[in-house]
């Protein structure tokens, strides 16, 4: 049998005198309770112990619950590990990791956590890096249920949340998902995230990576190992980042085709959608505005490196706007050294590149030899529709007559100059300065 948690109704208001109340009265009735049970690694706290709560009663469900760090105060201790038992229900009104502290939850089979309102993560100003792990069983099940996931704005270090274990359910039943300055929001270990697309919360179903970077750092949502199902992913500008790994799985939560949006925000640095494998489901429609990229493979997202060639299997539409940007690099030679897309047969497939859209192309260091060449598109290539800006060093070291025939076939004719090789390479980016339109012609 599930064990509900339950406390003594906290709302039995006290009076003066003739039924007046208290004017503090209410407050009873809507507390903040903290956790104040064993922290640190190894020494675990159990949810569903009493004395774990600053109250010394377990909460129902009614009370915002906070995980504070206070190196002076009460809550001393930086880290936490809770455990919600097996077959436990347990039950709050909000959650807010704040102030630098670090908690993992553990839920074990048959588990769930449900709140009424937001995961919060780093409210309070300059409070360094927080965050928030949900931990599922590899084996068995175990769900998390939140209203909204909000991770704050402020001047402190990272917050992060991340749900993982190949047993774990996570459920977003409210607004939308907001990924403020430096958030991450990782999912690993083949857990399910769904942000339900409920008809009354505003925004439901959404999720937001603001292109707010006053810390320096970018905003991640990071598909390691699992599946997200959404309404809408928006991206604003050079300070969000969108990773879609070969063992993630990203599609619609709903009837109507997952958004995926990958914008500007009206700044000259675009967001980044970044992506490998086949997890980019049929129900996803991506579109990339100007001065956004989509990049083929994974970039190390604390250096921006690359160290090997990565292919993406396209089964869903992918539109790029003019200005927008499609990034491939080179790592050694022939195919299997180069960034590729794979196109479906399916339906659903195409790339639309409107006018004015860049190909991005990249040596990440690699010096190629005459008469190397590599082909960028494989698969059903009659699924690309318009044509790409090429960004090329010098058209002279290029042989693009069979490029649009062959599927995106690039030849080296001919060796650049030690002076080339240098500007071809400046910024240890590998940029290559726009000198050549190229249509794309297809019988």
């Amino acid at each position: 049998m599930k064990t509900p948690l339950s406390s003594p109704t906290l709302c039995s208001l006290p009076v003066l005198a003739a039924g007046a109340l208290l004017a503090s009265a209410t407050l009873l009735c809507a507390q903040t309770w903290y956790w104040q049970g064993p922290d640190g690694t190894g020494n675990n706290g159990d949810w569903d112990a009493s004395a774990n709560w600053s109250n010394n009663t377990l909460p129902d469900g009614d009370q915002a619950l906070r995980f504070d760090y206070n190196a002076s105060g009460p809550y001393s201790s930086q880290s936490a590990t809770i455990t919600v038992g097996e077959e436990v229900e347990a039950k709050a009104g909000g959650l807010a990791v704040r102030l630098g502290k670090k908690v993992t939850f553990i839920l074990e089979d048959e588990a769930s956590l449900t709140s009424s309102g937001n995961l919060n993560v780093g409210s309070g100003a300059n409070s360094g890096a927080t965050g928030a792990t949900f931990q599922g069983p590899e084996t068995g099940s175990a769900t998390v249920k939140v209203h909204r996931i909000y991770m704050t704005t402020d001047t402190g270090g990272r917050k992060t949340v991340e749900f993982t274990g190949k047993g774990l359910s996570v459920e977003q039943t409210g607004s939308y998902t907001d990924l403020n300055t430096g958030a991450s929001l990782i999912l690993s270990g083949g857990a399910k995230l769904t942000a339900l697309n409920t008809p009354t919360a505003k925004e439901a179903g959404n999720f937001h990576l603001r292109a707010v970077s006053s810390n320096g750092l970018n905003n991640r949502l990071i598909l390691e190992n699992g599946t997200l199902s959404a309404n809408l992913i928006y991206a604003y500008g050079g300070a969000a980042l969108v990773q879609l790994s070969r063992d993630a799985v990203l599609k619609s939560s709903g009837t109507d085709a997952l958004a995926l949006r990958i914008n500007n925000a009206g700044t000259t640095n675009g967001a980044r959608f970044e992506a490998e494998g086949s997890g980019l489901d049929a129900t996803v429609d991506t579109r990339v505005y100007n001065n956004g990229v989509l990049a083929i493979g994974l970039s190390d997202p604390e250096t921006g490196e690359r160290m090997q060639a990565s292919s993406l299997t396209l089964q869903s539409n992918i539109q790029l706007d003019g200005g927008s940007i499609l990034e491939v690099s080179l790592f050694g030679s022939g195919d299997a050294g180069v960034d590729q897309i794979h196109f479906s047969t399916a339906a659903t497939t195409k790339l639309d590149i409107k006018t004015g859209a860049l190909l991005d192309l990249r040596l990440n260091g690699y010096t190629p030899t005459l008469g190397e060449s590599w082909t960028l598109f494989t698969g059903d290539t009659s699924k690309i529709a318009g044509s790409f800006n090429l960004d090329l060093i010098d058209p002279a070291v290029w042989d693009l007559s069979s490029f649009n025939e062959t599927g995106g076939w690039v030849i080296v004719s001919q060796i650049p100059e030690p002076s080339g090789a240098a500007f071809l390479l400046l910024g240890g980016t590998g940029m290559i300065a726009l000198l050549r339109r190229l249509r794309h012609h297809r019988a």
